[in-house]
């Protein structure tokens, strides 16, 4: 899905997508996209957001009860920002980016409410869930992860040409 524009998408479910060259596994959004009560699901991107790019200064995200569960991609395993990230009642787990941001990485604002961080991690990065720039705050938000079983897989779960090359 690429936006551009104004989109609200409600109920929706995006599962197994791969972009091999390229960025925004299911979603690629350069405008102001609301997703609603949605998933997605072990998504790859071969280079930023594995399930979402928003990468466009002055793009804004809006989640709401949306699910990320197993996405990947070189930076932001889950999603890639460059705008306005406003996150409420999501959760995040088992997502892992090859480089940074194991489920967000952030150079925009980022605002969580009511949000759960699972599990995410980065496989040759700094093991670190999240990279957040600096606009970011946080309510009722919960952080947990094992690192070292992240940071010491095998192998890693993108399976685009890029992540692939890079694997042990």
């Amino acid at each position: 899905l690429h936006n551009n524009g104004e989109l609200v998408a409600r109920r929706v479910s995006f599962s197994e997508n791969i972009v091999e060259h390229g960025s925004g596994g299911a979603v690629e959004n350069g405008g102001n996209a609301t997703f609603e009560d949605s998933t997605f699901n072990d998504n790859h991107a071969a280079t930023n957001g594995g399930a979402i790019n928003s990468g466009r200064p002055g793009s804004e995200l809006t989640l709401r009860k949306v699910t990320f569960t197993q996405n990947a991609a070189e930076d932001g395993g889950a999603i890639y920002s460059s705008g306005a990230l406003h996150i409420t009642g999501a959760t995040f787990s088992d997502n892992v980016s090859n480089n940074f941001g194991g489920a967000i990485y952030n150079g925009g604002s980022v605002e969580a409410v009511d949000s759960q961080f699972i599990q995410n991690g980065e496989i040759y990065g700094t093991t670190r869930s999240q990279r957040f720039g600096p606009g970011w705050t946080q309510r009722r938000t919960g952080f947990s992860w094992d690192q070292l079983e992240l940071a010491l897989a095998p192998r890693s779960p993108c399976r685009t040409p890029a992540c692939r090359r890079r694997d042990p």
